[in-house]
C-alpha cells in the first residue's frame, strides 16, 4: 500500500527532527563544517578558526577577543615607532 501524502509530511517532519535532534548532541554544525572545508583549502587563518571553535564551546572571552581585534587594527599605525622606542610592541 502506498502512503498517504500526510504520511509522508510526518515522515519528513520526523526524520527533520531527528537529524536536528543528532546534529546538536554531536555539537555538529554546518558553519563548523564550512570553517573546516575553507580551512583545508587555506582560505582561513588560525585566528578566526580558534574564534569559531571558542563560539562552538561555548566560550567568549569577549575582552580578550576585543583587545586583539583593537590591537591587531593599530598595529599598523605604531609600527614604525617600535623601532624608535626599541621595546615590543606589547610593551606599551
Amino acid at each position: 500500500m502506498e502512503k498517504g501524502f500526510l504520511d509522508k509530511v510526518e515522515d519528513n517532519a520526523a526524520v527533520r527532527i531527528w537529524s536536528e535532534k543528532t546534529q546538536q548532541e554531536k555539537s555538529d554544525s554546518l558553519m563548523e563544517g564550512l570553517v573546516i572545508f575553507s580551512k583545508a583549502l587555506g582560505q582561513i587563518d588560525n585566528g578566526v578558526s580558534d574564534l569559531f571553535g571558542r563560539l562552538d564551546k561555548r566560550v567568549t572571552p569577549v575582552s580578550t577577543i576585543l583587545a586583539k581585534t583593537f590591537k591587531s587594527l593599530t598595529r599598523p599605525l605604531y609600527s614604525g615607532y617600535e623601532e624608535l622606542l626599541d621595546m615590543p610592541f606589547y610593551l606599551y
